[in-house]
Formats: C-alpha cells, structure tokens, sequence
C-alpha cells in the first residue's frame, strides 16, 4: 500500500453469547446497553453492566484490543488466530493515558484516542490529531439476537473496503455481502460466494487515510459492507460459542505488518 496512508489504529474486539435494540429490521437484537467503568489497571479498563463485560486493552500504540462477553465474568482468553494477545508478556511497553469523566472514558497512546461512550456503550477512534478513524454505529454497535452476535460500524458516504480474501466480484466491496466459509466452488462466476479461501479482513480507504479489519473467528461469518443500508456495515456470526470473538482495526502502513506480528499465519 503507498506509504502516504496513515491512519494509525488497531483493535481487537471479542465477544461471547447474547445481550433489546429499536431501529428497522432490529426489534430481536439486544444491545450492550449502559456501562460501568472500572479504574484502570495497567494497559487496561474494564466496563461492565449486569449483561456483558467489556475489556479494553492497549497492546500498542496502533493496536488496542476489545473484549466482549456476556456477564460479569470474561470468557477465557484464548483464540486459534491471535497469537500476541497479553500486553504484559508479548508486546514492548507502551505509554498509556486514561482520562475522561462522567460518560465518557479516554485511552491515549502517542498514535491513538479511543473514545468510550458509557451509555448506550459505544466506542470511536481518532488519531492524536481529533481526525476520526473508525467508530460504532451510533444506533446500533455490538449486540445479540438469540445465539447471533454482530458489530455494526459507522460507513461515510466517501468509504470505499478492499479484501475478505479471494471474492468474487467488484475488488471494491462497498454496497454488497458476503460469506467466510472456504468453499470449493466449482464453476463459479462473478456472483459465487462463498469461494476457496476466505480470510476475514478488510481495509476501508477514506480520503486518503486506511484502516483495517481482522475479525478472528473460526465460524462461519458474514460481513455486510453496506448492502442493507449505506449508513453503516457489519459483521458477525450466526451462532456464538461460549468463547469469544475478536476484531483487529489497523492502518493500512501497518496493516500487514500488524496482522503477521497478531495473527498465527496469512
């Protein structure tokens, strides 16, 4: 990817079984709801509710995971794909400043801010800057519907999403859907899906400036770039195991490097 794209950003979101959600088409999905936040303790804070427990940890200064699972105990911290997943052992130290008051957290590094709103509870992302990079739906974020899970995150008018491995299709993904299950496809065209090799990860390019999206799930997912409204995409599973999933945001400058320190293989 050209060196001039640099939005410097990464995170990795887990999630574990279900959590009401209005909006159209959404009456079953439960959302996070309003959160608690615990003091901080090292590299990260934890937020919690009756539901679901939410823990943001800072494993560099682009790179921020997000676990989510439902209750107050966290599911055990294990995944077939991430392998860096301990800031205390894996990852070099990193300088960490936790501020905000009232409903609002903030988690700065020397490349990032990461904003938690506390009640509905969502989270957004800026470069040090105030340039906003990636954040939740504002009506919707993260929520269940029965055994489904899903994330749905804000898509400007002006974002354009490269990659989910081998697709069919136009090589920009905006405004259509897709499935990650490998597939032996015989006699595909242009509208198979799923293929041979999918790979859950996307970069999204606004303007000049790129993130990336690996979400580490071993499930058949889907992700939605668009195609049910042009006001944001997600992606999710049908059925959640009692473990939990995660998602790393990077920048594109970093992206591949960041996805081969995180990940097991590509």
């Amino acid at each position: 990817m050209p060196d001039q794209l640099h939005s410097r950003l990464a995170v990795i979101l887990a999630v574990g079984t279900p959590l009401l959600l209005a909006g159209p088409g959404r009456a079953e999905w439960h959302g996070i709801g309003a959160m608690t936040a615990s003091p901080p303790a090292g590299n990260q804070i934890t937020f919690h509710n009756p539901q679901a427990t939410v823990t943001v940890t800072v494993l560099a200064p682009d790179l921020i995971r997000v676990r989510m699972t439902r209750g107050s105990t966290p599911a055990p911290d294990y995944s077939y794909a991430v392998v860096k997943t301990d800031w205390k052992t894996n990852w070099p130290q990193v300088a960490v400043e936790f501020g905000g008051s009232g409903g609002t957290r903030v988690i700065r590094t020397p490349e990032l801010e990461v904003r938690a709103q506390l009640s509905p509870f969502r989270l957004a992302f800026y470069d040090r800057n105030g340039r906003l990079i990636s954040k939740d739906s504002d009506t919707v974020g993260m929520a269940w519907d029965g055994a489904r899970v899903r994330s749905w995150k804000w898509m400007p008018p002006d974002e354009h999403y490269f990659g989910l491995g081998e697709k069919a299709g136009p090589l920009d993904k905006r405004g259509h859907a897709y499935v990650m299950w490998n597939t032996d496809a015989y006699g595909w065209d242009e509208s198979t899906d799923p293929l041979y090799e999918t790979i859950p990860f996307f970069i999204g390019l606004r303007a000049g400036r790129a993130y990336g999206i690996f979400f580490d799930n071993t499930w058949r997912s889907s992700f939605d770039m668009g195609a049910e409204s042009p006001e944001y995409y997600s992606f999710g599973i049908p059925s959640a195991p009692k473990g939990e999933r995660s998602t790393t945001i990077s920048s594109t400058g970093l992206t591949r490097r960041r996805c081969s320190a995180v990940t097991r293989s590509w």
